[in-house]
C-alpha cells in the first residue's frame, strides 16, 4: 500500500496544486506541506483535525490518506456528524452546486476540482457557524 506521503502528494497534483495552494486551503505553511509529503523519518503526518480537513477538501476518506485502504471513495451525499437539517442542506447545497459548474459544461477533472473545494467550503463554514454559537 502507499504512504501518507505518496497519497498526499498524490491527491494535491492530481488536483494541479502547488504546496502553496493546498497550504493556503488547509490554513498551513507550505514547509509543512513539504514535510507531509517526505518520506521517512524527516517527513510528517497531521494531526488528526487538519488529516480530517485534508481528507474532506481531496474528496477521499482518512483511511486512504493514510495507506490503511486502496479505495478513496466515500459517500460524498452524507456527512457524519451533522444534523438531519444540515444533512439536507449539505446535500441541496452540493446538488445545486454540481448542477450549475455542469450546465456551464466544465470537464469532469474541473468539476471534482470545485466540488471538493465546495464541500470543504461548506464544511468549514458550518463548523464556524457552530463554533460562533457555542461561545456566545
Amino acid at each position: 500500500m502507499s504512504s501518507f506521503a505518496e497519497r498526499f502528494v498524490q491527491m494535491r497534483e492530481k488536483r494541479g496544486w502547488t504546496q502553496d495552494d493546498l497550504a493556503e486551503m488547509l490554513g498551513v505553511s507550505r514547509v509543512s506541506i513539504s514535510k507531509y509529503e517526505t518520506e521517512g523519518k524527516n517527513g510528517a503526518t497531521p494531526k488528526y483535525p487538519l488529516l480530517v480537513k485534508a481528507a474532506d477538501l481531496f474528496n477521499v476518506t482518512t483511511d486512504y490518506l493514510l495507506g490503511r485502504t486502496e479505495s478513496p471513495l466515500r459517500d460524498e451525499n452524507t456527512v457524519d456528524g451533522l444534523s438531519e437539517e444540515e444533512q439536507l442542506m449539505y446535500k441541496r447545497f452540493i446538488s445545486e452546486t454540481e448542477n450549475l459548474f455542469r450546465s456551464k459544461g466544465v470537464t469532469e477533472e474541473k468539476l471534482r476540482q470545485v466540488m471538493g473545494y465546495m464541500r470543504y467550503t461548506f464544511l468549514n463554514d458550518l463548523e464556524e457557524e457552530k463554533k460562533g454559537r457555542n461561545s456566545k
